[in-house]
């Protein structure tokens, strides 16, 4: 994120151009990245709803990150082209508040998202038995319900503020909405990895019974899911890992900040996060890989009768 003078009331802060040369390049991957980001999560949101076994709970999580990713591509990515183009003076017009709204509403949805999905996946593997009680469809609507509430008022909360974000302001934010929850999900996954392991010991060590061979395949699937989500999960915090750490920078040295303009590439590179996560579902997941290979085949094999009808 990154900062401006934004009226006579507000403090006066550093102010640089940005050079054509990293303009270009900059907004033509945010262009790509969105326009591949809506088809992929509009494509994850269509396979749920046409499949009844993906409904499960699981995948809500994943519809309400779906469409967090939705809006970073379809409000976020074009708010962000705008504020290129105003800091590189080709318009007038001063977008920095509403893509801080954007960046707020997006990544509090996103993290709180994934972990609630983390949480989902704790659940089915340190209580499997437990986890239809713990996570029903009724008590995971409501805290998805929750998770965008909050995620609305906090971001409508930052419309208040006419000038541009302090750096203290700029690091307490995605210290809050980003690093915060990340320290849960981290400690979530030690715990799921460190049953995961536990486990895993215990059917190489024990004399596997029926029951103990039936159950081990339900292990296997708990933790193949766990492994996709913290998947999922790595690459939001590596996208995201550098905004973080480039306001703590601008903390630290705005002067440095502002020059070396490294906002450019961190913003940028936090706006892929929607075109991995579906790629990974369908890497990861037997039955978003089925699901899809089915849609291409029949929009392949509908494209071709049509070029036969209209010979």
């Amino acid at each position: 994120m990154e900062n401006s003078d934004t009226g006579s009331e507000c403090l006066q802060n550093f102010s640089t151009a940005v050079p054509l040369t990293a303009l270009i390049p900059v907004v033509t991957l945010s262009t790509l990245a969105g326009l591949a980001a809506v088809f992929l999560n509009v494509l994850v949101i269509w396979v749920i709803y046409q499949t009844p076994t993906l409904r499960s709970v699981t995948n809500y999580w994943i519809i309400s990150l779906a469409v967090a990713d939705l809006l970073i591509a379809i409000l976020g990515v074009p708010v962000w082209c705008l504020r290129l183009l105003h800091k590189a003076e080709l318009i007038k017009f001063n977008v920095h508040n509403l893509f801080t709204v954007i960046v707020v509403l997006t990544l509090s949805s996103s993290s709180m998202n994934l972990l609630a999905l983390s949480y989902d996946r704790f659940v089915g593997v340190i209580s499997p038995f437990k986890y239809h009680t713990r996570l029903t469809r009724a008590r995971s609507g409501k805290i998805i319900v929750g998770i965008w509430i909050s995620s609305l008022s906090a971001a409508f909360a930052t419309l208040r503020k006419k000038c541009a974000i302090s750096p203290e302001g700029h690091f307490v934010l995605f210290t809050g909405i980003f690093g915060i929850p990340f320290l849960f999900i981290g400690y979530i996954y030690f715990r799921i990895f460190k049953e995961a392991k536990r486990q895993k010991r215990l059917i190489k060590v024990q004399i596997v019974t029926s029951s103990q061979a039936h159950d081990q395949p339900s292990f296997m699937r708990e933790n193949k899911a766990a492994m996709t989500v913290a998947m999922v999960t790595g690459s939001f915090a590596f996208c995201w890992l550098p905004s973080w750490v480039d306001s703590i920078i601008h903390l630290v040295s705005p002067t440095l900040w502002n020059e070396t303009q490294v906002w450019l590439a961190t913003t940028t590179l936090a706006l892929f996060p929607p075109v991995l996560n579906p790629i990974l579902y369908s890497v990861r997941t037997e039955a978003f890989r089925n699901t899809f290979r089915t849609v291409a085949f029949r929009n392949r094999k509908r494209n071709s009768v049509n070029v036969i009808r209209n010979f």
